[in-house]
């Protein structure tokens, strides 16, 4: 069974409001292309809710060797995926009073994903 493991970035964002809480959420994962994936669903952050699409590049698979496996709880194979999209801050709410122009800090937000999926 596979299991995942997140390590995310949000660049910006925290400049504007430290709080930030987010909650992606996907329907099952679709073909994009080859060697391409694509996840879509609702991002929800600061209680805004809003559709976003997220390309997904699949960086490889490597298998564990034996040694190894008891080492890392039974892991046999493990395979690494890396996702990028942006958003733009003003449709979160993120950002407000004096924070809420562009002009200092931009209203685009880059989120990158890098996710570590693990079978055993």
């Amino acid at each position: 069974m596979w299991q995942a493991s997140i390590q995310s970035t949000r660049s910006g964002a925290t400049i504007c409001d430290p709080g930030i809480d987010s909650r992606p959420t996907s329907t099952p994962v679709g073909q994009a292309g080859e060697n391409k994936l694509v996840a879509s669903g609702p991002l929800t952050i600061k209680g805004y809710s809003q559709h976003v699409e997220l390309p997904i590049t699949p960086l490889g698979k490597q298998k564990i060797p034996e040694q190894m496996q008891q080492m890392l709880g039974g892991t046999k194979e493990v395979a690494s995926f890396q996702a990028s999209t942006a958003v733009d801050r003003g449709d979160f709410g993120v950002g407000v009073g004096n924070w809420a122009a562009t002009m200092v800090a931009g209203g685009e937000v880059n989120i990158e994903i890098v996710l570590e999926a693990h079978n055993g």
